[in-house]
């Protein structure tokens, strides 16, 4: 019956991915900390893949500010505690899906068993939680695993791939408090976005250092984008690390790598610095034109 399951729901993967390809993921354990804004659209993608195995940590409840962009999230939904709901959600996409709960969230004291076991760890734990975060990347590289971070950026998001022989996490990002962000608009940039991120009204940064229930605002569309990043490059990573034990693996998809810090990768969906513009009739015509542009 599963097999039958998994073979019907998923058959139109197939063809980007190859059976292969799938069946790795399927035998895949994938560690999501935080099922907010990222974490949430990254373990549904996962899902919906067809992931056979998740481990999920959130110890929050929903409430109305998360309507604007965090899966699971809807007026029936506030006021119940995220995990319950993103488990059930889940399992109605796929009732065979293996999901392992931790309602506490993690810290130094579990971080170590909520790695265990995992082939990737996606991290999508609040930027203004860095103990947490730590302990999450530190129990990882202890164990030789992985750590994706796909921090929201505007309308985009900025892909960090952290693991062995990369530096670690503290040494890359800076986690100041919220209100000293007002003044390091370029720092942040640098640090954070990868990139430019000046079509951002000043407002945005008055959110982030009122002081008062300072935030960094976020969009859903944004958040969808921070997901499905986490969710291709966990793929990525598993196909890749099955490439490298036998080079024969995947050849159809020629030599798969994913950008690993100090390299990041950024995409974001309002500003053309970030994506691929093309003059399509500069192509019609068969002419030679600039990618870069």
């Amino acid at each position: 019956m599963e097999g039958d399951f998994y073979d019907r729901a998923f058959i139109r993967n197939i063809g980007v991915l190859t059976s292969e390809a799938q069946q790795v993921l399927k035998g895949s354990c994938i560690s999501i900390a935080g099922l907010g804004g990222v974490g949430g659209p990254a373990a549904e993608q996962l899902a919906r893949m067809g992931a056979g195995h998740l481990k999920l940590a959130e110890p929050d409840f929903y409430e109305i500010s998360n309507l604007n962009r965090q899966v699971g999230s809807s007026m029936s939904t506030i006021g119940k505690k995220k995990i319950e709901v993103i488990d059930n959600y889940l399992k109605d996409i796929n009732p065979y899906l293996n999901i392992e709960v931790f309602p506490q969230g993690v810290g130094i004291e579990n971080a170590e068993e909520f790695v265990r076991g995992a082939d990737v760890v996606i991290e999508a734990v609040d930027y203004f939680a860095p103990g947490a975060k730590y302990a999450i990347h530190n129990a990882a590289r202890a164990q030789g695993k992985y750590t994706i971070t796909t921090p929201i950026t505007g309308f985009g998001a900025v892909f960090f791939c952290f693991g062995p022989g990369t530096p670690r996490i503290e040494d890359v990002l800076e986690f100041p408090e919220m209100q000293k962000l007002a003044g390091s608009k370029h720092a942040l940039a640098k640090m954070l976005m990868g990139g430019s991120i000046d079509y951002l009204p000043k407002l945005y940064f008055e959110k982030v250092a009122q002081k008062e229930n300072p935030y960094a605002s976020t969009v859903s569309p944004a958040a969808s984008i921070a997901g499905s990043i986490a969710a291709t490059q966990t793929l990525k990573l598993l196909m890749q690390s099955a490439q490298e034990k036998d080079d024969s693996k995947f050849s159809e998809y020629g030599a798969i790598k994913v950008p690993k810090v100090p390299l990041v990768m950024r995409i974001d969906a309002w500003d053309a610095e970030h994506c691929r513009v093309v003059n399509l009739e500069d192509i019609m015509r068969g002419e030679k034109w600039d990618l870069t542009k």
